[in-house]
């Protein structure tokens, strides 16, 4: 981690800054300690961010192909076939021909892939559970309603989800 350097412009002049607030402000902050959390869940394991996001698609899919991960993660197929390929080597993923379809090509997890699945859902679900939060369950199913609400609103003005 970074120290805090804190600059004073010689000039005098001082940027425009551009900060939210309220809930907005609240929201940001928790997706950026959401992704604190994802950074420190990869390094854990030796993975990079986006192999963790990889592995949690695979995982929410159940089966997914290599273009549709691509487009999924806004990458490209050929930073698939690396990724999947680290993911294949650590043992965390699978490549399986399609029942029906021999020239289709899926990612899967394996059983060592869904065990860390678990212990990573494990992990953040005690995280944020009551026991882990100064929160009761009503609380929580609260904010849980009004995350959902606020994700279907932006959604329905155009922010696809995978």
């Amino acid at each position: 981690m970074r120290p805090k350097i804190d600059v004073e412009p010689t000039s005098g002049h001082q940027p425009e800054r551009h900060v939210l607030q309220g809930f907005p402000d609240t929201a940001a902050r928790f997706v950026r300690a959401m992704e604190q959390n994802q950074r420190r869940v990869a390094a854990e394991r030796g993975l990079s961010d986006f192999d963790l996001r990889a592995i949690f698609r695979i995982a929410a899919a159940g089966s997914v192909t290599p273009k549709q991960l691509a487009v999924d993660l806004s990458v490209t197929k050929g930073a698939i076939t690396g990724l999947s390929t680290r993911l294949v080597d650590a043992g965390l993923v699978a490549r399986v021909e399609h029942p029906l379809d021999r020239r289709s090509l899926h990612l899967e997890l394996t059983p060592a892939g869904h065990a860390a699945m678990r212990e990573m859902h494990d992990d953040f679900k005690a995280r944020l559970s009551a026991a882990g939060t100064p929160l009761g369950d009503d609380e929580l199913s609260a904010a849980a309603s009004v995350l959902q609400a606020l994700t279907r609103r932006l959604v329905d003005q155009g922010g696809d989800l995978p």
